[in-house]
């Protein structure tokens, strides 16, 4: 259901419902956390160091976990990925080969992506303190 209300009858609903709210400073809290992140991918200037942070984001929302590693699972081309991390495909497509060559990222039939164990250990070692927690 969508309805139109004039900005004095929001402010009015808002301060007589803390349910509202609530509900509204989850939501905003929220989105500020997944902005501060984005700004966070676009401070560094290594290409390699964006596209691993944009995938432990991506894993957090959309990962699965299996044997081999913890699959994201999106339909993700490179364009995607480039334009999430503010980069060219070609630059993507070089890290994504040279990560496939080392064995740590794996490009699945249904352009999923799959992050081997020794990704999330390198990501330990060479990322900031907020992603600091990832499992070893």
């Amino acid at each position: 259901v969508v309805a139109l209300i004039t900005k004095k009858n929001f402010y009015s609903l808002i301060l007589k419902n803390k349910k509202i709210q609530q509900k509204l400073l989850q939501v905003l809290c929220l989105r500020l956390r997944e902005a501060w992140k984005k700004i966070q991918i676009l401070n560094f200037n290594n290409a390699a160091q964006r596209i691993k942070i944009l995938f432990i984001m991506l894993m957090e929302q959309h990962g699965k976990s299996t044997d081999s590693g913890i699959v994201i699972d999106l339909k993700l081309t490179h364009q995607d990925i480039a334009d999430m991390a503010g980069l060219s495909r070609e630059t993507v497509t070089r890290v994504l080969d040279k990560w496939k060559q080392e064995g740590i990222v794996d490009i699945l039939k249904e352009r999923n992506i799959r992050l081997k164990h020794d990704f999330l250990k390198l990501d330990r070692m060479s990322l900031g303190e907020e992603y600091r927690y990832l499992p070893s």
